[in-house]
């Protein structure tokens, strides 16, 4: 999660092969509308597969930084 000017940006980043691969995969533009002091936003990080999927989803979260800003 990245802060670009007015909205907070998510994105996948994938390492393969010694290179990283950045795609937005959504941008909140109302995330700093309005800012008012002391207000709480609350940051969650979650994987999914579809239903149909036989296979087991293996996910791993490395270097995630969390900072209250």
């Amino acid at each position: 999660m990245v802060r670009k000017d007015s909205y907070l940006e998510i994105a996948e980043i994938e390492f393969r092969n010694g290179e990283e691969t950045r795609k937005v995969i959504r941008e909140i533009t109302w995330a700093f509308a309005e800012r008012i002091e002391d207000e709480e936003c609350w940051v969650g990080v979650y994987a999914a597969k579809p239903a149909d999927t036989v296979s087991d989803l293996v996910v791993t979260f490395t270097g995630l930084d969390i900072e209250r800003m």
